[in-house]
């Protein structure tokens, strides 16, 4: 809401009558205080900070916009993370990990040797025991798991920050978190 005073120089009666006027009949002068009951936005934009559109032909426009950026910020951490993901020889915590999740293990087998490491989490070694019994353990398979929840945690992240804060901002944290 809007505040100002009243208060300065000479013309201090004329300068708060000018400032009621400006308000409108829905403000007061408290305590030499003018308060205007009209809630202030900055002009074209929403409370969010997003540029309202004319039409909603226009925001339509905006929001396939939006999408469109998206998907190719996708597509560009998908490749990303899926470059080369087989290349390299594994780490031996991927190694534990990949002996522990074996497709020749039961679900519970699994769960049992998931027990045995410490900090490991339980959903990573089963969807990892799952992903490996249809694509066979290689290196490939074994990181691919990771490669597609990091990649759906950008989508994530943007939906998220889009909540919070406006689109332009989520798009820049969520291009951020695509090349980390």
């Amino acid at each position: 809401h809007i505040v100002g005073t009243a208060a300065g120089g000479v013309n201090r009666d004329a300068r708060a009558q000018r400032r009621l006027a400006a308000c409108g009949r829905r403000s007061r002068v408290v305590g030499g205080v003018i308060q205007c009951c009209i809630p202030y936005r900055f002009p074209y934009h929403s409370r969010r900070g997003r540029k309202v559109p004319d039409s909603p032909k226009q925001a339509t426009i905006a929001r396939q916009l939006e999408q469109r950026y998206l998907w190719i910020l996708l597509a560009f951490a998908a490749a990303i993370r899926l470059y080369d993901l087989g290349g390299k020889q594994l780490w031996v915590d991927e190694i534990m990990q990949a002996t522990a999740s074996s497709p020749r293990l039961s679900l519970a087998g699994v769960l049992r040797a998931v027990t045995g490491h410490v900090g490991a989490t339980p959903l990573d070694y089963v969807v990892q025991h799952y992903v490996t019994g249809l694509l066979g353990q290689t290196e490939f398979a074994l990181r691919l798991h990771a490669a597609a929840f990091g990649t759906v945690t950008i989508a994530a992240l943007y939906y998220l920050f889009r909540m919070l804060l406006d689109s332009r901002r989520a798009l820049l944290s969520a291009a951020l978190y695509a090349v980390y």
